[in-house]
């Protein structure tokens, strides 16, 4: 088998591809040419993926795994029940391998006939799991891919598998460079190249603090997610611990969500949202909401965290009729948001601006109302505001509040309902008002307990 020459300038070569493309004849050229083989153990399928890395890794000189890593990152969640692979586990794993100077092989070749009927939604699932993870570390290691498709690997005459793993996903087959460092079809961004100089996401990514709990990390954990780290987990469990209603605001705020995007996208015919402060994904997200009640949405969310832009590239997604894109830039500067939502979205049609959660991070309470304003000015007649935020209606609350606020992480204000209502001036507020989040509109037959999240929607004229 021909061995791409730019492999043999790596520390270390991750090889990834299911039996049909032959990875046993690589790995084995890869052996004569100096390189340490380390196989993945059999113990490893479906268990814990992120714990064995390290230990793979540790071998000195140059290393060669075999062993597909990446089947373990999207199998491993399938079949436990979760359909999103754990983003900060596939991070882990990519920075492990950029510790080592290290580059992934990706042998690719096309399913075989009869396949997607075999293996239907599964292969539908896995297959977009495993264009998240590629896309995320693709990130932050050089990715070599190497098309076997046409059988020039394959001996003539054997039989094809067709394994539980899918292969590569069709925007990954599209991208065939037989030994060149690849350009991702989905982002059209030259991955990194091993010469030492940082590229824009690895600097990104030095500037996420794992040492100071992360609101957005913190209210991940609350709702149930794994994308967060022990020091969010420490601080959301002493908030629990004062104020123990927290889990229930945190998924009623959800809810919330899922019942206002679906009233504006189906009841009101709107298509474009406009997502600030989008925090981590979880589940119900706004573009996954928003395309349900009608797949020819566009959605644009905006962040300045780093932790959240990485997780946001690898995760969301979006309907072959509507658009999902994501926006890096700061709350405080509400015209650069225009500006760069302006190019997804067309502001000429109603647009649905959510403010979710995040205006409490703005401490001065007229700086908040000016950035609110600032914002609904920008909206054309016809628009909707739909928004929340945790409020100073329970004692708990506001001590437990002060407790994180003392961390050393970003605080948050809690504001009364009055206050939460300038928000609103010169809009048509709609029924039933700013309430607590699960008296909004619930479903019929529930019997909602209000929380200290109060919200509401309104029309601009």
């Amino acid at each position: 088998m021909t061995l791409p020459p730019l492999l043999t300038q790596y520390r270390t070569v991750i090889v990834e591809g299911h039996e049909g493309t032959r990875r046993d004849a690589l790995v084995a050229e890869l052996a004569r040419l100096g390189f340490l083989v380390r196989r993945m153990p059999a113990t490893l399928h479906h268990l814990d993926p992120a714990l064995p890395y390290r230990e793979l890794l540790a071998a000195p000189g140059r290393l060669v795994i075999d062993g597909s890593i990446i089947r373990e990152l999207v199998y491993g969640p399938l079949r436990r029940g979760n359909s999103r692979v754990t983003w900060i586990q596939a991070l882990d794993f990519a920075e492990a391998v950029a510790e080592r100077d290290g580059a992934m092989l990706h042998l690719t070749a096309s399913p075989p006939a009869g396949c997607e009927q075999r293996h239907g939604a599964e292969r539908a699932d896995a297959t977009a799991a495993y264009a998240r993870v590629f896309l995320t570390l693709a990130q932050h290691v050089p990715v070599v891919t190497l098309d076997v498709g046409s059988g020039a690997v394959e001996p003539a005459g054997a039989p094809h598998p067709c394994p539980p793993c899918p292969g590569v996903p069709t925007a990954r087959r599209r991208t065939t460079v037989d030994g060149k460092l690849a350009t991702t079809a989905m982002r059209g961004r030259r991955l990194p190249m091993t010469d030492g100089r940082p590229t824009p996401d690895q600097e990104a990514l030095s500037k996420i603090d794992t040492t100071v709990p992360h609101s957005a990390r913190i209210w991940n954990y609350w709702m149930g997610g794994k994308d967060n780290y022990e020091v969010d987990r420490v601080a959301g469990d002493a908030y629990r611990e004062i104020a123990p209603n927290i889990e229930t605001m945190a998924r009623a705020s959800r809810t919330y969500l899922i019942r206002t995007v679906t009233f504006v996208a189906r009841e009101r015919g709107i298509r474009q949202f406009l997502d600030i402060g989008t925090g981590l994904p979880t589940y119900d997200n706004t573009h996954e909401v928003a395309q349900k009640a009608a797949p020819d949405s566009r959605i644009v969310y905006v962040d300045n965290d780093p932790l959240v832009l990485r997780h946001a590239q690898a995760l969301l997604t979006s309907t072959p009729e509507g658009v999902t894109d994501y926006v890096d830039a700061d709350l405080h500067d509400p015209e650069a948001i225009l500006e760069s939502a302006g190019r997804i979205l067309d502001f000429g049609k109603p647009v649905a601006l959510m403010l979710m959660g995040i205006l409490g991070h703005i401490q001065d309470y007229e700086k908040a109302k000016s950035i609110v304003s600032r914002l609904q000015a920008a909206l054309p007649s016809g628009s909707y505001f739909v928004h929340y935020d945790s409020t100073d209606t329970d004692e708990e609350l506001k001590r437990a509040q002060d407790g994180y606020d003392d961390t050393g992480a970003v605080p948050y204000v809690l504001r009364s309902p009055a206050q939460l209502a300038a928000y609103y001036e010169g809009l048509e507020l709609l029924d039933p008002g700013i309430v607590s989040c699960p008296l909004w509109r619930p479903e019929s037959g529930t019997s909602p307990t209000p929380t200290d999240v109060y919200g509401g929607v309104a029309h601009k004229p």
